[in-house]
């Protein structure tokens, strides 16, 4: 491979690492939105008061009642999951290019 090919692979390894870099931060900031948002509610709940003779139908009531809340905190859980999953095959390809780019300077 010539030395413009791989320095074209590195330069679009390097952006690709940015955008799953930003994706990845984005990520992290929802999961932790999502937590937070649901962690208020859930002590808001529990301030007022939840009906249910014990422990487990409390819980059971806040997390029917606060179901949605769950539900977004999981799809961006997911989103993570999926986020960090990319940033690393970046993170990998990157590592690859600039690699490559070592060996043929190398071997000059």
């Amino acid at each position: 491979m010539s030395a413009a090919t791989l320095s074209c692979r590195l330069e679009d390894a390097a952006l690709d690492l940015n955008d799953a870099t930003v994706k990845h931060t984005g990520a992290v900031v929802a999961v932790d939105e999502a937590r937070q948002e649901l962690e208020v509610e859930r002590s808001r709940m529990i301030c007022n008061g939840v009906d249910g003779k014990n422990e487990a139908q409390r819980e059971a009531f806040i997390r029917l009642e606060l179901d949605f809340l769950y539900t977004v905190l999981h799809v961006a859980e997911t989103a993570l999951t999926e986020a960090r999953c990319e940033l690393e095959c970046s993170r990998t390809l990157f590592d690859v290019a600039k690699c490559s780019v070592r060996a043929l300077e190398a071997s000059k």
